[in-house]
């Protein structure tokens, strides 16, 4: 009986001391009992850590397409000449009467002949002496002051 009177007497002193809290409008007065030793909530095991971000290195700039031109054999050492524009390909673009496909021409070798002897050495000219200056003009008299 006198454990039930001091749970009792515990409430009632609980309660007025909550009264005051209860009064300014805030305040939660709870209640509980505990039976055994210290205790941190349910144990879930180790924390899980999540693995750190990837972060995706910018795509690379599009290198610009590389055309190689294929030229087939049996096209290679040809010259092709154009009969209207009197012109061979590349310096005329078009020919609006046809290519005509000629055999490149080496240009002829020059004429072999005895080298030319190279000229004795020549002073230059002599410069002329420069005109004579002329006297300078007499200065007046000065006037009567």
């Amino acid at each position: 009986m006198r454990k039930a009177l001091f749970v009792l007497s515990a409430l009632i002193l609980a309660a007025v001391v909550s009264g005051e809290a209860f009064a300014h409008g805030r305040g939660h007065v709870r209640f509980g009992v505990y039976v055994g030793g210290p205790y941190w909530g349910p144990y879930w095991g180790p924390a899980y850590y999540y693995p750190p971000p990837y972060y995706y290195y910018p795509a690379a700039p599009a290198q610009p397409t590389e055309y190689i031109e294929r030229i087939d054999p049996s096209e290679q050492g040809w010259w092709y000449y154009c009969e209207q524009s009197r012109g061979y390909y590349p310096y005329i673009k078009e020919c609006a009467t046809g290519w005509k496909r000629v055999s490149p021409v080496p240009p002829a070798p020059a004429a072999l002949s005895a080298p030319s002897p190279t000229p004795a050495y020549q002073p230059p000219a002599p410069v002329p002496p420069a005109a004579p200056v002329p006297p300078a003009a007499p200065t007046p008299p000065a006037g009567p002051n």
